[in-house]
């Protein structure tokens, strides 16, 4: 069950029901996993409905019902990388066709990064099919693990943002310092201390604890400073 706000202001129940294929794979992911793994076409789209027609048809030159308009691209995402073009119209995918946003989520929820689909798209009046490999969000192919995703939990620690005054005292813009260190994460692998504030994972600058929640790729390297000044650098290696 799901609530949806109204127009009154009061809240209206819906159930809907989970095709049974996608909670099969949903109950597999996680437990070879430990985590859904989620494909993503990478597009931003409108159906290509009456409304549609109506208020950007004649502009962009659309003239018949069906399918969706591909408003935008991912850089660097499924779409992308297959050569499917801001301004296409997807027909279908897999052979099954597409007309509204429900009938898309489904059919990508079904698989996983690195799996293949055949999508038909409409340019410029003629119709091609073009094989796209799916990505997870993070733009990658390969499957992810628990430990991916929650990058807290698999560094082991617990951490607050670096404050203003210490980040004057160490000069840096930003950081995150640990404030305690688990035994079995990375940060004890590799004998992090606490007080240590971590400024980069994998080369990519690390500002605040949001930044460390939002990571999606496995740790590699940790680099940062210590409260006396004391630069440091931790290789992971597997």
């Amino acid at each position: 069950n799901t609530l949806i706000k109204s127009q009154t202001g009061s809240y209206i129940g819906y159930s809907f029901a989970i095709p049974e294929s996608i909670v099969r794979k949903v109950v597999v992911d996680l437990k070879e996993y430990g985590v859904v793994q989620r494909a993503m076409l990478g597009i931003m789209f409108r159906p290509v409905d009456q409304d549609f027609l109506d208020s950007e048809g004649k502009e962009l030159g659309i003239k018949e019902l069906g399918g969706i308009y591909v408003a935008s691209v991912v850089e660097g995402g499924s779409a992308s990388e297959a050569g499917i073009r801001k301004g296409d119209i997807i027909l279908s995918i897999d052979g099954v066709k597409v007309n509204d946003s429900a009938t898309v989520q489904e059919l990508i929820a079904r698989r996983r990064p690195n799996d293949k689909v055949k999508i038909s798209v409409k340019r410029d009046g003629d119709v091609k099919q073009i094989d796209v490999t799916l990505r997870n969000k993070a733009g990658k192919t390969e499957l992810i693990t628990k430990e991916d995703v929650d990058v807290v939990e698999a560094l082991g620690g617990k951490f607050a943002d670096a404050g203003t005054k210490l980040c004057r005292e160490l000069d840096i813009r930003g950081g995150v310092q640990v404030v305690g260190v688990k035994s079995d994460g990375i940060l004890a692998r590799a004998r992090v201390k606490q007080g240590f504030v971590i400024t980069h994972i994998n080369d990519r600058p690390v500002y605040a604890v949001s930044d460390l929640e939002h990571m999606t790729e496995k740790v590699r390297s940790i680099d940062g400073v210590y409260p006396n000044g004391r630069s440091a650098s931790y290789m992971l290696v597997e």
